[in-house]
């Protein structure tokens, strides 16, 4: 038998991204609402990774089944040429 998943699995890349509230943030609204949500960090600090390093960095987090990834300084465009896909237009949200 497998272990059981967590639901969803979702992380944050980035540098010094220790303080970030993200992590609690999201998992709270996520419980409120009655979903399973995992966030991790990613923090290329912790990890002794060079920004340059990110695309090892979503390929791992691939591999190990995460749902999804944000990304923040300094990956932000180091990571746009390790996606599968970009969308040409922003969300409205985005704007």
């Amino acid at each position: 038998m497998s272990p059981a998943r967590p639901g969803t699995v979702v992380g944050l890349i980035g540098s010094g991204i220790g303080p970030s509230l993200s992590p609690q943030l999201h998992e709270a609204e996520a419980d409120a609402l009655g979903l399973r949500y995992v966030y991790r960090r990613l923090d290329l600090d912790v990890l002794g990774k060079a920004p340059e390093e990110v695309g090892e960095l979503v390929r791992a987090a691939q591999l190990a089944g995460y749902d999804g990834l944000n990304v923040t300084h300094p990956c932000k465009q180091l990571v746009l040429e390790h996606l599968d896909e970009l969308s040409p237009t922003p969300p409205p949200w985005a704007r």
